[in-house]
């Protein structure tokens, strides 16, 4: 593909990103009254469920304090990436220090899944946000989260099986 192409694509993307879904989802998903962002919306805004996605909290939270620190210092992106990680401090980490897969619009857990994606985003997200706002804290929480997804994937047993073995033997 040829530079002027992919010069044209970037400012396509870039566009829809700045001018569709950013503000889509600022305008419809920031929830004001309990923390954190909606997730089960539909096209226009509108609820599906109450309930709210542990990692689409660290993503949304990441994007925008990634668009922050690289594209450009919008005092509203850094606020609201801080929302985010302030709703997964104070509702989406299990006793454990595991992120919540689905939590209610409350912030009660639903569910605590075996993958470590809900951990993972929240690392990526803790990181870029403390690079952002200088906050030298959320930064060795994403270190403290990246340990702990580390030893969950090297400690046999340490995440429950997809499959009971019991009832279902394979062999890899």
């Amino acid at each position: 593909m040829d530079s002027h192409r992919l010069r044209g694509l970037s400012a396509s993307f870039k566009r829809a990103l700045l001018e569709d879904t950013l503000p889509f989802w600022i305008d419809h998903c920031v929830d004001r009254r309990y923390g954190g962002f909606a997730t089960f919306v539909d096209r226009r805004g509108e609820a599906l469920s109450g309930d709210k996605g542990g990692w689409v909290q660290g993503r949304f939270s990441w994007l925008l304090a990634r668009l922050y620190n690289t594209l450009e210092r919008r005092p509203e992106w850094l606020e609201l990436s801080r929302h985010g990680i302030e709703f997964i401090e104070r509702r989406g980490m299990s006793p454990e220090g595991r992120v919540y897969f689905t939590l209610t619009r409350e912030g009660r857990p639903l569910r605590l899944r075996r993958y470590i994606y809900a951990e993972t985003f929240a690392a990526i997200a803790f990181a870029e946000y403390g690079r952002a706002a200088g906050d030298g804290g959320r930064v060795e929480r994403a270190r403290s989260l990246m340990v702990l997804v580390e030893r969950l994937l090297a400690t046999p047993g340490a995440l429950s099986p997809k499959f009971f073995p019991e009832a279902f033997q394979a062999r890899s």
